[in-house]
């Protein structure tokens, strides 16, 4: 039997002017006549050709049946007529096969393979009776030349073909007897029709390389040092016979072998938002470093949940790209940025629901945190293993929180880092998150005013003076937004803009305190374009191929799925005015915050999310949770987090900024290191300092500084000087995604290395 990598590269091969050729269900109504004959020594072959004439005659149910007369030798003709008769009268051939019933394998008799040899001695004996001088024509070399014979009668000079099993060895044959198979593709599964219909349509190959779903994990290599695979799981968990979903992964394999004792299995990565894509986690620079922190001995996996990205189907509220840019384009940064107030930010939300619902299919309500879990366990168990390990980032904590929650019994290794108050997450409060974010801003005078003037450009003498100065640039830019024309962009920066830009630093102080002291200097000597260029997108192009960008993440993924997951929220205006003034109070910030509930008012009654876990966020009391938390988020939250799961531990990093990997603490990261590898947790109340500052330091503070840093680390181990260089430079590399529309602002993204994609 051939191969089915061998099969697929016939149905993928390359052939100009193709015409369809095929024993199947298959059908193109618009572009093909559908065909099947019978081989030679086939039922009524002689050969015989049955052609479907459906599209051009008014009784459908009727087939046009014609037989060619073909040589059995293209050297001498030869009737065909008794092909095939090795019995004279078929009840022969019946009784045969009666005298052996139930015989498939060779040994089936007392007597073993003996009998089977009789057998056919007896057969081949019969065969030599009844043949006539045909038989050795009976062969696949003279049907595929009788096939080229049936595609010239048609007026054709090429073939287009698609059989299975023993039809692909014909197949093959006809190509190996004309142009062979340059140009063919290898599907890894051989399970989507939409790669066969666009081949025979009009000749489009899948990609090379082109990954195709599967139920199993079949990983093939993508980018450079990656393997990528895309793994079939139910759409909704409750019915895993009904639609499907596919999930894209990419994973850096282990340095050691699988088949080592060593070996300590996959670490699934969630980088936060909701909507963030693990495959972009994963796939450059950053899945080396955490690889490195991790260690050799794990395979790196990171995984675009369901609705994002790669992952299908992905979450999308719109047509096209075109319509989703020029909405989101003329949206407020503010929840209450208009004269309007928040009726605005209403009224829009209403506007999305409405497109929500016009795109959606059924699909919408699976795109929640639910099935998400459920989709991990089997990616976990995909892998040969029933338990996980996992390090999930922002709103990765509330994933690996509610699979906690969900499978207790399932986990070996559990880390959520930067830790959201779950609780508060699925009531859609989000409440209870910037408690502490006034105290990043204020390491952000801190530290400027301590890095002088050299080190910080936006420096004053005094913390409190430099609060006093971006409080100017506010109310400066509230009534006079500045234009704003580049080399490559234009456009304005206004009050929202500049809270979005501020806010957004909060996250990584180390890779943005320093690009934020610049743009804040330009900005207060009349500028601008520091800011503006840095965050600002490039102007939209359209994509001449349709195609293009189909697998890029969209914030439509990260809006189904917090509407989904969290409680009902009020759509009447003063719910709103009152929750706004609520929150409004405990941080300014909440006036970028409050998008968050605000945006789900009229999305949430559209559909009825599936399968959301009882209660929300259970608690257990049997599973582990280890929680890494920095200053952006309270650490309020971790504690309340941590009470939820037995003998799980609380790491305080004390450093501004969100998740550990957002400032370099070689602490931190050791800790994470023995738990993964030796299961090891840190002592209750353990605190870690991170090494280094925001902000370069000059001069004999300068001298002071490095001084110190180098007592905390001459003494490394080599292991440990990788981890610290590691999360050093993790550390200037934003990787969380921000969770909330921020219309306008792109934050830069980390270049990718060049390889092919998990499409």
């Amino acid at each position: 039997m051939l191969s089915e990598q061998t099969m697929r590269r016939l149905i993928a091969r390359r052939s100009p002017q193709p015409f369809f050729w095929a024993r199947s269900n298959y059908r193109d109504d618009t572009h093909s006549l559908r065909i099947s004959f019978c081989p030679r020594a086939l039922q009524s072959s002689t050969p015989g050709v049955r052609r479907k004439w459906s599209e051009f005659h008014p009784r459908p149910s009727r087939e046009t049946c014609s037989v060619r007369s073909s040589a059995s030798t293209h050297a001498a003709s030869h009737d065909t007529l008794h092909v095939r008769r090795f019995f004279k009268p078929d009840a022969d051939r019946a009784l045969w096969k009666s005298a052996a019933p139930g015989v498939v394998v060779l040994n089936s008799a007392d007597d073993g393979i003996a009998h089977s040899w009789a057998r056919a001695s007896v057969v081949g004996q019969l065969a030599v009776e009844s043949d006539t001088g045909y038989l050795r024509h009976i062969n696949t070399d003279q049907t595929a030349r009788a096939v080229l014979r049936i595609v010239e009668a048609h007026g054709r000079s090429k073939i287009r073909y698609w059989r299975f099993s023993y039809g692909s060895v014909l197949g093959v044959t006809f190509a190996a007897m004309s142009t062979g198979f340059d140009g063919s593709v290898v599907l890894t599964e051989f399970s989507v029709s939409k790669y066969v219909r666009a081949y025979f349509v009009d000749g489009t190959l899948p990609e090379p390389g082109t990954l195709v779903p599967s139920k199993e994990l079949k990983w093939q290599a993508c980018f450079p040092k990656r393997q990528c695979a895309r793994l079939i799981v139910p759409l909704n968990h409750s019915e895993p016979e009904g639609a499907e979903a596919v999930i894209a992964l990419i994973r850096k394999p282990a340095l050691i072998p699988s088949t080592s004792k060593f070996y300590r299995g996959p670490i699934l990565f969630n980088p936060g938002g909701p909507g963030g894509s693990g495959v972009d986690l994963i796939q450059g620079a950053n899945g080396d470093l955490l690889s490195i922190i991790v260690g050799p001995r794990f395979d790196v996996i990171g995984f675009d949940p369901r609705g994002i990205a790669r992952s299908t189907p992905r979450a999308s509220f719109f047509k096209t790209d075109v319509e989703r840019t020029l909405w989101s384009q003329i949206g407020p940064v503010l929840a209450n940025s208009s004269e309007e107030g928040i009726s605005r930010t209403l009224a829009r939300s209403r506007v999305l629901g409405q497109l929500a619902a016009e795109n959606d299919y059924g699909y919408l309500r699976h795109i929640n945190t639910d099935q998400t879990a459920r989709d991990m366990l089997r990616i976990v168990e995909a892998h040969g293993r029933t338990k996980i390990q996992y390090w999930g980032f922002s709103y990765g904590s509330v994933l690996g929180a509610t699979f906690a929650a969900m499978f207790p019994d399932k986990i070996e290794r559990l880390v959520i880092d930067g830790v959201v108050d779950s609780e508060d997450y699925y009531a859609t409060l989000w409440s209870k998150n910037l408690l502490d974010t006034d105290k990043a801003m204020d390491s952000f005078f801190t530290g400027c005013a301590e890095a002088g003037p050299h080190g910080c450009p936006f420096w004053a003498p005094t913390p409190d003076d430099i609060y006093r100065n971006l409080t100017k640039l506010y109310d400066n830019l509230r009534s006079h937004p500045r234009p704003i024309r580049t080399e490559t962009k234009y456009g304005i920066i206004d009050y929202s803009l500049l809270r979005a830009v501020v806010f957004s630093a909060l996250y990584s102080p180390y890779a943005s305190f320093k690009f934020l002291a610049d743009g804040l200097a330009d900005l207060a000597a009349g500028k601008g374009a520091v800011i503006f260029d840095k965050v600002s997108p490039p102007p939209y192009q359209c994509k001449c191929d349709p195609s293009k960008g189909l697998f890029d993440g969209v914030i439509d993924a990260q809006t189904a799925i917090l509407c989904n997951d969290g409680d009902d929220v009020p759509g009447d205006l003063k719910s709103s005015e009152d929750y706004f003034k609520a929150v409004i109070e405990g941080s300014s910030w909440s006036e970028i915050w409050a998008r968050i509930r605000l945006g789900c008012v009229t999305l949430q009654h559209q559909y009825q999310p599936s399968h959301i876990i009882g209660g929300k966020y259970r608690r257990s009391g049997d599973s582990f949770m280890g929680n890494m938390e920095a200053e952006l988020r309270i650490t309020v939250s971790a504690k309340k987090m941590s009470t939820g799961f037995k003998d799980s531990v609380v790491l305080t990093q004390n450093s501004a900024g969100h998740c550990s990997v957002s400032a370099p603490s070689l602490c931190t990261q050791r800790y994470i290191r023995q738990y993964f590898v030796g299961g090891t947790l840190p002592k209750h109340g353990t605190v870690c300092e991170p090494i280094g500052t925001p902000f370069p330091i000059f001069g004999l503070d300068r001298l002071y500084s490095d001084n110190i840093q180098e007592s905390l680390t001459v003494n490394l181990t080599d292991d440990e000087q990788g981890i610290f260089a590691a999360v050093s430079e993790l550390s200037q590399r934003p990787i969380i995604p921000l969770p909330f529309l921020l219309p306008g602002i792109h934050v830069p993204q980390i270049a990718h290395s060049d390889g092919r994609d998990c499409h």
